[in-house]
């Protein structure tokens, strides 16, 4: 349910056992489909003699958590997705809580996947994943719900994105040391768990990729990770640019990392 996954083969089965819990099936999910990101599973599908499905789809969990949510707590399946839904109602209260704004500043829009998404500053965006690791001043509900999930992502990192994505390698080397999500567009956010410490990074011009150099060049200046992981990880430091052909043409990488961070931990 946290993951923008690849659509793999233990992402539908993770997908579809969310449904199949509640009574439901794809024909239920209202994210579109989507061909798996790698294009061995792509070729598989169609192999089969199938098209790629919205199970398929790298927000196929998320959409499931929706529809899990709103059969327990009896609320219409049919149109979980529209903003005025019982469901996004109380998403926009939570999210308000943990990035510290007021709802009605959360700005809302479509995402990819068809759900409202709510936009607000980078900086609220820092806060809500310090508050994920450290969300104790909630309450005891709360917090337990947070510590749930980062121990699920902690223990499952394959399935918040999948093989060769930065998020699942960056979890499993550090053993959950270090929490990464990333989003669209240019979006990467980063947990601390020991140090209640919560990161967010976005790529001005929306490019999917130079924020796994950022947040990569980041968490080593910072000695957020040891040598021996840094090493694992060090595929992610830069990013090739290839043409059509294949030749590489540039790379992506970061030049400089402010040394002197005027690192705030009580905010």
């Amino acid at each position: 349910m946290c993951g923008s996954h690849n659509g793999e083969d233990m992402h539908v089965e993770g997908a579809n056992h969310i449904l199949s819990k509640i009574g439901l099936n794809v024909s239920n999910l209202g994210c579109g489909s989507q061909a798996p990101t790698h294009k061995s599973d792509y070729v598989k599908i169609i192999r089969n003699g199938q098209e790629p499905t919205a199970i398929h789809n790298n927000c196929s969990g998320k959409h499931g958590g929706f529809l899990a949510y709103c059969v327990f707590n009896g609320l219409s399946t049919s149109d979980y997705f529209n903003l005025d839904h019982p469901l996004h109602q109380e998403i926009r209260k939570i999210s308000a809580m943990m990035h510290e704004m007021e709802p009605e500043e959360l700005i809302p829009g479509i995402d990819g996947c068809s759900a409202p998404i709510f936009g607000m500053p980078v900086y609220n965006q820092a806060i809500a994943y310090k508050n994920l690791m450290a969300p104790e001043k909630f309450g005891t509900a709360i917090a337990k719900a947070c510590h749930m999930i980062t121990e699920a992502i902690a223990t499952y990192p394959e399935l918040i994105a999948g093989t060769k994505r930065y998020c699942t390698d960056l979890i499993s080397v550090t053993s959950g040391k270090v929490i990464g999500k990333t989003g669209a567009d240019g979006v990467y956010s980063i947990g601390i768990p020991s140090k209640k410490w919560g990161v967010c990074i976005k790529i001005d011009d929306g490019k999917m990729g130079p924020q796994y150099n950022v947040a990569q060049s980041l968490l080593e200046t910072l000695n957020l990770v040891s040598e021996e992981e840094a090493s694992k990880l060090q595929g992610y430091l830069e990013s090739e640019i290839r043409n059509w052909a294949g030749l590489t043409t540039g790379k992506t990488q970061v030049t400089t990392i402010v040394q002197n961070l005027n690192l705030n931990t009580t905010a």
